[in-house]
């Protein structure tokens, strides 16, 4: 598994956070290490394992794709955290009167 303090010092790149947000990183940081051990156990042992009802998805494939859903909502839901310079680079949707350009 990687460092989970490795991983939250590259999340946070020196920002200041408060208390809570902290424990949000640290969480997320945990979901980042999950993925990457699930990756791995999947690239040795394979997408698919065997039961007595014969070739099913293994049970780590299904944990990695939730752990992924799971990160992804929190880069969408918290942007200042998991991507600082999304907000930047975002362009406001015009709305009303202002979406139209005038034609002169």
């Amino acid at each position: 598994m990687a460092d989970r303090s490795k991983i939250v010092e590259s999340l946070t790149e020196g920002r200041t956070l408060s208390v809570s947000d902290f424990e949000i990183v640290q969480h997320f940081a945990d979901l980042i290490a999950q993925a990457e051990a699930a990756r791995r156990t999947i690239a040795q042992e394979g997408m698919t394992s065997f039961s007595e009802k014969g070739e099913i998805v293994s049970p780590i494939v299904v944990a990695q794709e939730k752990i992924s859903r799971e990160i992804r909502g929190w880069i969408k839901d918290r942007p200042d955290l998991f991507n600082p310079g999304a907000e930047k680079q975002a362009v406001p949707k015009l709305r009303g009167r202002a979406a139209f350009k005038a034609v002169g």
